[in-house]
């Protein structure tokens, strides 16, 4: 990569970290400032989206006794140990740190992104007779989306680390913060999608399709139509993550681009710290 590329490429991932950290704030989490990471916290659920320290932004390197000074803290708060951070933002010697602290890998997702430039054209969307894109707007339009991401019969392929929340819905939609949309086969709803969204990016967080329509036409189809949804939105980058190759291999397809990976350390064992999966806020569905 030339030197545009890189400094073009850590703007991308910062963006993406500023996006997920807000969207964490915006469902209960707190921040504290500790040194030269942030503390997440959410006062009432241990999950691990909500649970974590990271490198405060336009850090290029943290001091070991920062973090931990934010482990600590975690400790204080009775959370596991944990940190995310976006690899490709700091050397490879930062990892090294965190496996002298006891920390191990427990998570990584695969960042994709796609660039909008409003100088070249969007990717086409069909237009197909039977099948139709629907935005949710009212109560019975969540409920439909709701049915779709909740049932056994449609798989989810988007897998991230925003939670997918039940409660807020139709509130974040209103402000402008998150669109859903439904893909229709005549009356059946076939697949949902989420995006949302903060300052320049939009994050496509989950996208569920029943079973027998996951090809990669229709997940190429509802990644472009939340693309197209994003240009109208004004947004700069759109990114997702596929935590398995044939995932990532569509949204190649579909125009994204591998552009590094958020990394997840956490202490090893069973502790009382350790997240129960029932653990809910709001009725929360999260992605796992």
């Amino acid at each position: 990569m030339t030197d545009n590329e890189v400094k073009e490429s850590r703007v991308v991932l910062r963006a993406v970290q500023e996006h997920l950290n807000y969207t964490h704030l915006t469902m209960g989490a707190v921040s504290e400032k500790v040194g030269l990471v942030d503390v997440l916290y959410h006062p009432d659920s241990t999950m691990p989206d909500l649970n974590y320290i990271t490198p405060r932004k336009n850090t290029a390197w943290i001091p070991t006794q920062d973090i931990e000074n934010g482990l600590l803290r975690l400790d204080e708060l009775k959370r596991r140990r944990r940190i995310y951070y976006v690899e490709g933002l700091y050397l490879p010697v930062f990892a090294k740190s965190l496996r002298e602290l006891g920390l191990r890998v427990e998570r990584e997702i695969s960042i994709m992104t796609y660039t909008i430039d409003p100088d070249e054209t969007l990717p086409r969307i069909p237009l197909l007779d039977d099948k139709r894109f629907e935005l949710v707007n009212n109560p019975q339009e969540s409920a439909v989306w709701w049915y779709v991401w909740r049932n056994a019969h449609y798989n989810v392929v988007t897998h991230g680390i925003e939670p997918v929340y039940i409660g807020k819905s139709l509130r974040d939609i209103a402000l402008g913060n998150q669109a859903d949309i439904i893909l229709y086969m005549e009356q059946l709803p076939i697949g949902v999608a989420r995006i949302t969204f903060h300052a320049e990016t939009a994050h496509i967080s989950a996208l569920a399709v029943m079973h027998q329509f996951r090809d990669s036409d229709t997940l190429k189809f509802i990644q472009h139509k939340a693309i197209a949804i994003a240009a109208q939105k004004n947004k700069r980058i759109v990114f997702t993550s596929g935590e398995i190759e044939a995932d990532r291999r569509i949204c190649r397809e579909a125009g994204f681009v591998d552009s590094g990976s958020i990394v997840c350390y956490a202490e090893n064992g069973d502790t009382h710290r350790e997240e129960a999966h029932g653990d809910s806020v709001g009725q929360s569905a999260f992605l796992y």
